[in-house]
């Protein structure tokens, strides 16, 4: 009783070893002991009983020194491993009853039925390894980089790289599928069923399609064939520049014999990705397709397709076609006028052809690959006002002015007109009077001291404006011999073209030229100043007084020994500065508005919840003055701030008329001169050679 309690206890305790090994090595293999607990156990008289990985088949293994184990002994283990199907002990059987001894044994005692096979894929030239990855002809296939160039952002990369491909052509067959529905599950040694086997089902991507009828993968169009994850597409080997102007075959390497395609190939894949027909280059694909026909050497990049540019338009050009630059003098080789050479005046007859405007030309959009619209230059015209002086006349392409009178003619802010001229012979003094007229003005002599000239046209006086007199330019002035004396003020217009400077105080709204040099004078301009080298020993040179520009000074010398206060100022022009001044002047109103408004309620303006707690508990007769005083608060500081915003605009104006303007002084600057951008002011302490001034970061340097 102890004995068969004990042996049942052993037989427990192996059963649940048994299970164990079994979970952890899924049953592939199994050793039984002796059923004799008292037996010494001999590691070559074990039962070496092996199931294949499969679970097919159990294989009963017996060494040359060991003993073939009895029927019952198999049938158990084969019992506890739960082998229930094609179980075969006719071998143990066999050898059981012949023995041989000295000679090892392998015997399969059970053997399951494999499943038959529904669905079998067989690739054209393909081949996939156990890793998942594809070869064909030797090759091994690398679609991620296949793709990575096919789709790069930059032309190098595509020029550059290179990886085989396989190609295909309409039409090819990737792979047959053989299917058989008769196909009858398996059943392992364990008596478990196993499904009939099927290969991986491929998948008709991109450019592929699986026709059922003929069960096949077949190419549709001309590509490079990609794989992924049982995925076959067929990539058009074409790359777009990203800005959609260019596209490119892109030729590579093939694998197995080359397939090349031909010109309504290239057409289709054009078509599928949608690049329209006006910007597909036929020749170049018939080139294209043909060279690789024929085996010639060919560029991995060729032009296929191209967008079609705009064409810009022309902007409007007007011209006079007479001579009208306005000049003290001609300018000599070496740098002096001659004042001889004038023109200051230019009087034409009528029917005379004054100007010509080429028309505006439109232009012509163009086309990209995906026919977007890229908008062309539209050119801009140019509005040119006339009156009853000009006599216009158009032809397709041109506006032609002719002058419909005698007269003087006038070209001043694109307004183009014929003027009378007004002649004085000699000078203007007490037998002249002060002259105003309202067209252009030629005064062969000079303006005496107290004399006041105004004129709405061109003015030129050929002598010269002495001390105490005026003059009102409403367009260009030219004054042949300069001007002097401390109490003569000129106005000009228009430009100003001068022999010299001295003491005087000059306003002009265009560019001041000076032909000889500019002494303690007081010169404003909105435009350049220029105060040019001649011949003179003095020319070239602004010494003392204020000359102050919009836009550029240019000298050749700055300041002198014996006069050390001289200023070269920037300034914006004074219409902006006084701008700025207004708004500041408004800003300060409404501040001290809102500052009011603040002190006469007894809250705090600021605070939104402060206010509505406020009126909160008001009757709506209470509430009605705190609400007009409220909706006037409000807009004054929508004001405030609409002005701030203009403010600080009309400041980035002005420091970019600082920055862009120059103070030039091309040969030498005494000490004590003073250079001026905006407030910022630079006291030269020294002497200097050839500087150019500008204003950069807040501050003054110089080169």
């Amino acid at each position: 009783m102890s004995a068969r309690c004990g042996k049942k206890s052993i037989d427990s305790l192996d059963d649940l070893y048994l299970e164990s090994i079994k979970k952890k090595n899924n049953g592939a293999d199994y050793k039984s002991p002796s059923l004799l607990p008292e037996e010494k156990q001999n590691p070559l008289s074990e039962l070496n009983l092996r199931l294949s990985a499969d679970k097919m088949e159990a294989i009963l293994r017996v060494g040359a020194a060991e003993r073939l184990p009895a029927l019952p002994e198999v049938e158990t283990a084969l019992k506890k491993l739960g082998i229930n199907t094609g179980i075969d002990l006719e071998p143990l059987q066999k050898a059981l009853a012949s023995p041989v001894a000295g000679e090892p044994k392998a015997m399969i005692i059970a053997q399951g039925r494999r499943p038959g096979r529904r669905r079998t894929v067989i690739y054209n030239e393909l081949q996939r390894l156990s890793d998942g990855s594809w070869t064909a002809g030797g090759f091994k296939f690398d679609f991620v980089r296949l793709l990575a160039l096919l789709t790069a952002g930059e032309r190098e990369i595509v020029a550059h790289d290179s990886v085989r491909v396989m190609a295909l052509k309409p039409g090819d067959i990737i792979a047959h599928i053989e299917e058989n529905f008769e196909a009858e599950p398996g059943v392992n040694i364990l008596g478990k069923e196993i499904a009939p086997l099927e290969d991986p089902m491929p998948e008709a991507g991109q450019n592929v399609e699986f026709d059922h009828k003929d069960m096949v993968l077949r190419a549709l169009t001309y590509g490079y064939l990609l794989v992924e994850n049982e995925v076959f597409k067929l990539l058009p080997p074409i790359w777009i520049t990203p800005d959609k102007m260019l596209a490119f075959y892109v030729n590579l390497p093939q694998i197995g014999g080359p397939r090349y395609p031909e010109p309504e190939d290239i057409e289709l894949l054009l078509e599928n990705i949608g690049v329209v027909e006006a910007c597909r280059v036929k020749f170049l694909i018939h080139k294209l397709c043909q060279s690789l026909k024929d085996g010639k050497k060919t560029a991995k990049m060729v032009k296929i397709a191209a967008a079609i540019p705009p064409k810009p338009g022309r902007d409007a050009e007007f011209s006079l076609e007479i001579a009208m630059d306005k000049k003290a003098g001609e300018l000599r080789a070496d740098g002096s006028i001659d004042l001889r050479e004038r023109n200051a005046v230019v009087s034409v007859n009528e029917g005379m052809l004054v100007a010509r405007k080429k028309l505006v030309k439109k232009g012509k959009n163009g086309l990209d690959l995906f026919a977007k619209t890229i908008k062309a230059y539209e050119g801009r015209d140019l509005k040119i006002s006339t009156d009853a002086s000009i006599r216009v006349e158009m032809d397709e392409e041109n506006a032609l002015y002719y002058a419909a009178r005698t007269g003087n003619v006038n070209f001043i802010g694109n307004n183009l007109t014929i003027t009378d001229i007004f002649k004085v012979n000699g000078d203007v003094n007490y037998e002249t009077g002060n002259l105003d007229v309202k067209s252009a003005l030629v005064i062969t002599g000079s303006v005496f001291p107290g004399f006041k000239v105004q004129a709405q046209g061109n003015l030129e006086i050929k002598g010269g404006v002495e001390n105490g007199a005026q003059i009102i330019a409403q367009s260009d002035l030219i004054i042949g011999r300069g001007i002097m004396g401390s109490d003569s003020r000129i106005i000009v217009m228009g430009n100003l073209h001068t022999a010299f400077i001295q003491d005087a105080e000059i306003l002009v709204r265009g560019d001041a030229v000076t032909a000889s040099y500019a002494f303690n004078a007081i010169i404003r301009a909105f435009g350049s100043i220029s105060i040019l080298k001649g011949q003179y020993k003095k020319s070239g040179r602004a010494a003392g007084g204020i000359i102050c520009s919009s836009k550029e000074i240019q000298a050749s010398t700055a300041g002198s020994p014996s006069n050390a206060e001289t200023t070269l100022a920037i300034k914006p022009e004074p219409e902006l500065l006084r701008k700025k001044e207004l708004i500041e002047d408004r800003i300060n109103q409404c501040r001290e508005g809102m500052a009011r408004i603040s002190r006469t309620l007894p809250l705090e303006l600021t605070h939104e919840e402060e206010i509505k707690s406020f009126l909160a508990p008001l009757t709506a007769e209470k509430k009605k003055p705190f609400l007009k005083l409220l909706t006037v608060f409000n807009k004054i500081l929508k004001e405030a701030q609409a002005l701030k915003k203009e403010r600080r605009q009309i400041n980035e104006e002005i420091e970019r008329i600082l920055e862009d303007a120059r103070i030039r002084i091309t040969e030498h600057i005494f000490a004590g001169c003073t250079i001026q951008f905006g407030e910022q002011k630079l006291l030269l302490r020294e002497e200097m050679g050839p500087q150019i001034f500008k204003y950069q970061n807040g501050k003054i340097i110089s080169r």
